[in-house]
């Protein structure tokens, strides 16, 4: 079973579809601009601050099932800032125990900057992955590749 779960809570839906609320940091992003291209961040709306609370909640619930740091956390009743919420997902998510899921509209380019955003926080760079390739003329033998060397393999 693949754990996941919003790190987003849409601000409007469909055609109001206005920004998200970030339930990491418990901050609001607005897009706007003709195509959605500033992003505005600023207070979670007053009519979404219970929502919120409660969709973090669950975000927190469920990073805690699958990282021991978050879950000693969550037993204890600690507050969990944003960046132990963070690492928590990067571990998560890098060992391949947990997905984010992002909210958004590609139609008017709303939330794909948090997407990308999302990708570079919680994603490992090529760096911090093995990487390897077969060589053909060795029967197919394991080849590393390391990343960001222009003169190796």
């Amino acid at each position: 079973r693949l754990h996941n779960a919003p790190v987003q809570l849409p601000i409007g839906l469909e055609d109001e579809h206005r920004g998200v609320v970030d339930l990491v940091a418990m901050e609001a992003l607005s897009f706007q601009g003709a195509r959605g291209e500033d992003v505005v961040r600023g207070p979670v709306p007053a009519d979404l601050a219970d929502a919120a609370e409660a969709a973090r909640a669950e975000l927190v619930e469920a990073v805690a099932e699958v990282d021991d740091a978050l879950a000693e956390l969550f037993l204890e009743g600690a507050e969990v800032s944003p960046e132990e919420l963070r690492q928590a997902i990067r571990r998560a998510t890098i060992s391949l125990q947990f997905v984010p899921a992002f909210m958004g509209s590609a139609f008017k380019n709303k939330g794909v900057q948090a997407l990308l955003d999302g990708v570079v926080t919680y994603l490992p760079s090529p760096l911090e992955v093995p990487n390897e390739a077969l060589d053909l003329a060795r029967e197919e033998a394991p080849v590393a590749l390391a990343a960001g060397d222009p003169k190796a393999p």
